[in-house]
């Protein structure tokens, strides 16, 4: 028999200097679909200008977008970064006026549609930043708290852009499926999924003796939770020498300072114990960074692949906590350690690049090296505390109220 199941449509919206982006929600979709396949009524298509609007002649193109698109989906996914786009008839740009559209829609019926809108931090733009689109961008984003009353999602990055729609497109689709919706605008349409059939017209019967009944769903899980804990291990392995690599520079940092305390000689014999202990102190700074040069580079793509298989799990898992037998209640109890594991190692980096920072400026080489320390140390602090938000944020509506998650 066929599988019934209710589609849905993501309009995404966004200026032209955002395409990479529009391909993450396009890849985000059908992930969540194949992910969700086993145990979910409903899937989500994507609705994009380039993809779904006929070329036109007669009417402007932001016309022929809109007669095209407006009723035909139930959820707007838009965003801006520092462009805000060609201004049409009616509004200041094209994505101004479909966020326009669907806002209207979401008054007139709220429960008919989902409106969601992002803004990437212009600091991360692809592109020359023109000073009077972005000045139009950030006056729209502040009339999104003041006008429209409403709630809009930020990122840097596109792992954080990803993990933001993956866990709010999954949330609306269990919200979907738990609570039917009107379907008097159309859009949800059911679709079959044949199931394949054998070409064998007889059946051997010794097969019944031997046969598996498999569930999907679990199957499914059982796959992304092993995912799930592969990454975590190989996370642990790759940051252990990094954060080893911070505990040693601070341990002979401090040594060396400790040393220039008490140094009570003047003059020459002064001078000479100074300066070794801070050629000392630059020897070990330029070993971290050598080592970090070699460190990181795995550190950054084994986080990647746990945030990746994370969000894997959110969508195979959706709302239910990882509670009831033993291994599950591990499995939360390991990626709150996880959690608190990166977040030190964060605070640790932040606290060695405000340190190196401090360090005085005794000698040139000193002087060079402790700035490639701080920025090291920077750059890897924001990398752990940009993965933790996710995680978090991914891990609250499954970690049981128990296992407390650090903010």
């Amino acid at each position: 028999m066929p599988t019934i199941k209710t589609e849905y449509t993501v309009f995404v919206s966004s200026p032209s200097d955002l395409n990479e982006e529009r391909q993450v929600v396009q890849d985000v979709v059908k992930q969540v679909n194949k992910l969700r396949a086993h145990r979910s009524s409903v899937t989500l298509k994507t609705l994009t200008w380039e993809d779904d609007v006929v070329p036109s002649f007669g009417q402007k193109p932001q016309a022929i977008i809109n007669d095209a698109t407006k009723d035909q989906y139930d959820i707007f996914l838009g965003f801006m970064c520092s462009r805000f786009g060609t201004e049409t008839d009616n509004a200041g740009s094209g994505t101004e006026e479909e966020f326009q559209i669907a806002y209207e829609k979401k008054i007139s019926a709220p429960t008919e549609i989902e409106v969601l809108f992002y803004f990437k931090d212009v600091r991360q733009s692809k592109t020359e930043i023109d000073v009077e689109q972005f000045a139009k961008v950030d006056k729209f984003r502040k009339s999104l708290e003041l006008d429209y009353a409403g709630m809009y999602g930020k990122f840097e990055t596109e792992d954080e852009f990803k993990t933001q729609i993956t866990l709010h497109l999954t949330k609306i689709l269990d919200n979907f499926e738990k609570k039917p919706r009107p379907k008097s605008n159309g859009n949800q349409k059911p679709i079959k999924l044949e199931q394949q059939k054998s070409d064998n017209k007889i059946t051997n019967p010794l097969a019944l003796l031997i046969e598996v009944i498999i569930d999907e769903s679990e199957e499914v899980f059982f796959e992304q939770t092993n995912a799930l804990v592969e990454s975590s291990d190989n996370v642990i392995r790759d940051l252990k020498p990094v954060t080893d690599l911070v505990l040693d520079l601070d341990q002979s940092t401090r040594s060396g300072t400790a040393q220039l305390n008490t140094l009570n000689q003047s003059g020459p014999a002064k001078r000479n114990k100074t300066k070794k202990v801070l050629e000392s102190i630059a020897d070990q700074m330029e070993y971290f960074v050598e080592e970090s040069k070699i460190l990181l580079p795995p550190l950054h793509g084994s986080l990647e692949i746990y945030l990746e298989s994370f969000r894997d799990f959110f969508v195979v898992i959706g709302h239910e906590k990882l509670s009831g037998n033993k291994d599950i209640t591990a499995l939360a109890g390991s990626i709150v350690e996880m959690l608190s594991g990166i977040k030190t190692a964060a605070d640790s980096f932040e606290k060695l690049g405000l340190a190196a920072s401090s360090l005085p400026r005794m000698t040139k080489r000193l002087n060079a090296v402790k700035k490639q320390v701080a920025a090291i140390a920077d750059g890897i602090s924001k990398m752990l505390n940009s993965a933790h938000t996710q995680l978090a944020a991914l891990a609250e509506p499954l970690v049981p109220q128990d296992h407390n998650l650090l903010p």
